[in-house]
C-alpha cells in the first residue's frame, strides 16, 4: 500500500512538471514600453498633426506617447489654422478622447470609431464624405456642418 501511494505521489509530480513545460512562463521587462505609441510618420502621417501631438502631449520629450500621457488627453483642439490638417490618423490612440474640435480643415476622412468616450465632435468645414458615429454612444453634440457627407 505504502508503495502504491510513493508511486501515486511521483506520477503526479511528473505529470506537474510535464504541464510547466507546456506553459512556459513570459516575463516583459517593461509592460508600459509595449503601450507606447511612436510619434512619427506612419502613425501621424500628417505633419501638422504630428507637430500638434509631439508638442502638445509628448510631455517628457521622448517622441513617444506613452499610456499615461494618451490617458490624459480628453480634448484636442485642431481649428482651422494655416496649412489645416488634412488627416488627423492617430487620433484613435487617444481613447479617452471625450471633445475634438476639428473645424475648417482639409480631412476627407475621419475615424472616430476607438474614441468611444467622445461627447462633442465639431467637424464642420471640412470636405468629409461620410461620417460613421456608430461606435460613439455617448456623443451629445455634433457639428458636421459645411461637409460633403452623403451618409451619417
Amino acid at each position: 500500500m505504502r508503495m502504491r501511494k510513493i508511486m501515486g505521489f511521483f506520477l503526479a509530480l511528473v505529470m506537474f512538471m510535464g504541464f510547466l513545460s507546456l506553459n512556459p512562463i513570459v516575463s516583459y521587462a517593461n509592460d508600459d514600453a509595449n503601450n507606447d505609441v511612436e510619434i512619427n510618420s506612419t502613425n501621424f502621417p500628417d505633419n501638422n498633426f504630428r507637430d500638434y501631438v509631439k508638442r502638445r502631449y509628448d510631455a517628457d520629450g521622448d517622441d513617444k506617447l506613452s499610456k499615461r500621457e494618451l490617458e490624459q488627453v480628453t480634448r484636442i483642439e485642431l481649428p482651422r489654422r494655416r496649412g489645416g490638417f488634412s488627416s488627423l490618423k492617430g487620433i484613435e490612440y487617444f481613447k479617452k478622447l471625450k471633445t475634438l474640435i476639428c473645424y475648417g480643415n482639409h480631412l476627407t476622412h475621419l475615424d472616430v470609431s476607438h474614441n468611444t468616450e467622445l461627447t462633442l465632435l465639431d467637424c464642420g468645414t471640412n470636405q468629409l464624405t461620410s461620417l460613421d458615429l456608430s461606435k460613439n454612444p455617448n456623443l451629445t453634440t455634433l457639428d458636421c456642418n459645411q461637409n460633403r457627407l452623403t451618409s451619417l
